[in-house]
């Protein structure tokens, strides 16, 4: 696993795991599991609002990165997405638990195929949750960073 795609199918499988059992509601106020995309949300094909609905759900999304030297990182943005009509209007509480459950994760075992999480450093994870009413949508973000091996240089007298 060397390239950023490895490192988004990689996070798509581990976050389906990571929320597998996690009670969150679709748009018809069943419990239903995190939905995962990798980059975007897909496409709907049909009108009806509740059978096309994507939340509640989670974006892997590949922002930039570098590589060179010594050097392959990765910057990931993971977006959720969840849906709460309840009055109370504490959907964002949800939206707080999944960002941190994520921090935790990658906390307590940075690594994630050949790429690791940097833990020490102050930047390598970044949240925020949406100011404006999106009501009944809650959204929030976190931006992590993942470094991962160099390709080092064939010599071709070895």
């Amino acid at each position: 696993m060397r390239t950023p795609f490895d490192l988004q199918d990689a996070l798509c499988a581990d976050m389906k795991k990571l929320f597998q059992g996690f009670p969150l509601r679709d748009a018809g106020g069943n419990l239903t599991k995190l939905n995962v995309y990798a980059q975007d949300l897909p496409e709907t094909e049909t009108d009806d609002e509740t059978d096309t609905d994507p939340a509640p759900y989670c974006i892997v999304k590949l922002v930039d990165g570098t590589a060179g030297g010594n050097r392959n990182s990765v910057r990931v943005v993971l977006v959720f997405c969840v849906r709460d009509a309840a009055r109370d209007r504490q959907g964002h509480r949800d939206i707080l638990t999944l960002l941190f459950r994520v921090y935790e994760r990658f906390a307590k075992n940075p690594y994630i195929g050949n790429f690791a999480f940097p833990v020490d450093d102050e930047s390598a994870f970044e949240w925020a949750i949406q100011d404006e009413d999106t009501y009944p949508y809650n959204i929030g973000a976190c931006k992590l960073m993942f470094n991962g091996p160099s390709i080092q240089k064939e010599d071709p007298f070895t």
